[in-house]
């Protein structure tokens, strides 16, 4: 937690203990009234706003980067981690190796949830992250599937789109979210005849589908692949809701 202190920004960790990070001197201008506090995921460093005197003037300005970059307090990154078809049709990823896969990267509070292929970490900001844990998955498991990587903003964005969400409520498995790697193009006349109780919505994120009943019988779902032009990777509304819940936890 990062927090200002009229003309120093100051660290809390974990288990309270409080040290100064910034100082009035790591300020390009001197710092009068030190107000919010932003951080750059991408880069770690810390951006912090003054308000100046109380006739609005002085002051370092509306935001100004402070003492460089966090470098052993930075910013961790809670990220969302979706594989495509792993641990179905015989394609076997053991979640426990799993996990020590990206431990192994640096990767900190690794969780995954069931075995579809969900992973819920903090990422300090390591480069090339995706392209590292595909090639991980190779060289550990032989495996190349199609990875979703979003953070926890994009995930809660693709679960406020939903225009489902009240029936996923009543039915968390009837009601799944298919995400996708580039916006699609749907052939909505051909979907549309193939459907019965189904409702469908696209947005440029994801495909949202709500199967009253069920979709192990449904033929929309049989060949939605045909009319869906995307790569995409799917969960249902109990697996989306646990996600966020372990992304906030």
């Amino acid at each position: 937690l990062y927090v200002t202190d009229k003309t120093k920004v100051l660290r809390i960790d974990e288990k309270g203990a409080v040290d100064v990070l910034a100082a009035a001197d790591k300020f390009p201008v001197k710092p009068i009234f030190l107000n919010d506090v932003v951080v750059d995921v991408e880069t770690g460093a810390l951006y912090v706003s003054d308000t100046g005197n109380a006739d609005g003037t002085g002051g370092a300005g509306p935001f100004s980067r402070c003492g460089g970059n966090l470098g052993g307090g930075k910013v961790m990154a809670k990220l969302i981690l979706l594989l495509r078809g792993v641990n179905v049709g015989g394609v076997k990823l053991p979640m426990a190796a799993f996990r020590q896969m990206l431990v192994g990267m640096g990767l900190t509070s690794v969780q995954t949830y069931i075995q579809s292929g969900n992973a819920v970490f903090d990422d300090p900001g390591r480069a090339d992250l995706l392209a590292g844990i595909a090639a991980a998955l190779r060289e550990r498991f032989n495996l190349a599937p199609a990875l979703f990587l979003l953070t926890a903003a994009e995930f809660d964005l693709v679960v406020a789109e939903c225009p489902y969400a009240v029936q996923g409520a009543a039915a968390g498995t009837r009601v799944h979210v298919f995400f996708l790697a580039a916006p699609a193009l749907l052939d909505q006349p051909a979907l549309q005849a193939l459907a019965t109780t189904e409702e469908f919505t696209l947005t440029p994120r994801a495909f949202y589908l709500h199967a009253p009943d069920g979709i192990g019988r449904s033929v929309l779902v049989e060949k939605l692949g045909r009319h869906l032009k995307a790569v995409t990777t799917a969960r249902n509304w109990n697996t989306m809701m646990q996600l966020q819940k372990m992304v906030r936890d």
